[in-house]
């Protein structure tokens, strides 16, 4: 087995993956108003937010701030599958016409903009970010990083997922196994021929990801166990953090279950708290 591949193929799919975005545009019209209150999205819109500029500190113990992204959606985004990226630094629900629609933290932080949307339509997001950890710490300030809309290569961020897994299954299976080998040899394959100057680089994912194929088609071996997955969350009421948190907790996890379940319909969650 080749080892010395293994640096170059992570590296190249860390190139895919930078192909994900595209047609960025950054949202300039960032508010923040902030509070130790618990209030309704209803109640926050109605507040005097101030101009935010990102990479600034905010939050306190136990305190919300309420950011609000307002934008036109521009002609180049119009029909496709656009998102508004927005990243607070700290644990977040985004809320559009005063709904949820989606948990907002490290590792999400897409708020979907509808597909008929015409050019030049304007959309107001507001965010109710937590300032402290999943946990209940403050270690530090949080600082929001990112505030911008972009279409999203979905084809593209498939293959990722695709390459990653591979990736990850490879590196924890014995590497004299002639599995690990097998994976080795075709992600060195995929990623090679993935070419970067596709005019579709979506088509281009959707190609080598029929490459991968046989590895998720065929069982690790005859015996192996066949196993079912669940999404799934556990709330603790009152654990770390005062209720209000608890009730904000909820609206983040909730809120981006029924999206999956929307866009996924085969998505299945679990509950297991009262």
């Amino acid at each position: 087995m080749n080892e010395r591949s293994k640096p170059t193929i992570w590296k190249k799919i860390g190139h895919i993956e930078s192909l994900v975005y595209s047609d960025t545009v950054p949202i300039k019209d960032l508010a923040i108003w902030e509070t130790k209150e618990h209030v309704t999205p209803q109640e926050a819109s109605k507040q005097t937010f101030k101009p935010y500029a990102l990479g600034s500190e905010w939050g306190r113990p136990w305190a919300s701030a309420w950011f609000r992204a307002r934008f036109a959606l521009p002609a180049s985004l119009a029909g496709r599958n656009a998102v508004a990226r927005i990243t607070t630094g700290g644990e977040a629900v985004a809320f559009i016409r005063h709904t949820p629609v989606v948990g907002l933290n490290q590792h999400r932080d897409e708020v979907p903009v509808p597909k008929n949307a015409r050019p030049g339509r304007r959309f107001e997001i507001l965010v109710e970010a937590g300032a402290n950890d999943a946990f209940g710490g403050l270690v530090a300030l949080p600082r929001a990083t990112r505030a911008e809309i972009a279409a999203v290569r979905e084809e593209v961020r498939q293959l990722c997922y695709d390459l990653r897994f591979l990736f990850d299954a490879m590196e924890n299976l014995d590497r004299s196994s002639a599995r690990s080998a097998e994976i080795l040899h075709l992600l060195e394959e995929a990623v090679g021929s993935f070419d970067f100057d596709a005019p579709d680089p979506d088509k281009e994912a959707g190609r080598v990801r029929r490459i991968l194929r046989p590895l998720f088609a065929r069982q690790a071996n005859a015996s192996s166990t066949e196993a079912t997955l669940s999404g799934h969350a556990h709330i603790d009421v009152a654990w770390k953090w005062p209720l209000a948190e608890t009730t904000r907790k909820c609206a983040r996890t909730f809120s981006s279950v029924v999206a999956y379940m929307d866009r996924f319909p085969e998505f299945r969650f679990t509950q297991t708290q009262a």
